[in-house]
C-alpha cells in the first residue's frame, strides 16, 4: 500500500519536473521572439499606431456622446408615457389610427 503511494509519488514528481525542464526553456524562447516582434517597430510603425489609436479614442468619445444622447432621449420617453398615464388614470391611450 505505502510502496504504491510512493510511486504514485515519484511518477507525479518526474512528470512535474519534465514539464518544468521542457516548458521553462520554451517559455523562454516565445518571451524572446516577442521581445524581438515589438523590437522591430520603427519610428514610421509607431507613428501610424499613435495615429491609429489617438483615432480609436476619438471614435470611443463619439459613441460616449452618443450613447448619452440616446440615454437622455429615452429617459425623456419614458416621463412622457409615465405622464400620459398618470394624466389617464393609468390607461393607456392608443391614437386613433386613419383609414386610407
Amino acid at each position: 500500500m505505502i510502496a504504491e503511494v510512493l510511486i504514485g509519488v515519484f511518477i507525479v514528481l518526474a512528470v512535474i519536473l519534465g514539464i518544468v525542464k521542457i516548458g521553462a526553456p520554451l517559455a523562454d524562447a516565445f518571451a524572446d521572439r516577442l521581445k524581438l516582434k515589438f523590437q522591430e517597430l520603427g519610428p514610421e510603425q509607431e507613428r501610424e499606431l499613435k495615429s491609429r489609436l489617438d483615432a480609436l479614442e476619438e471614435d470611443m468619445r463619439n459613441v460616449k456622446r452618443q450613447m448619452s444622447g440616446l440615454q437622455d432621449s429615452a429617459d425623456f420617453a419614458a416621463q412622457m408615457q409615465q405622464t400620459r398615464q398618470q394624466d389617464s388614470g393609468g390607461k393607456i391611450e392608443m391614437p386613433d389610427k386613419k383609414k386610407v
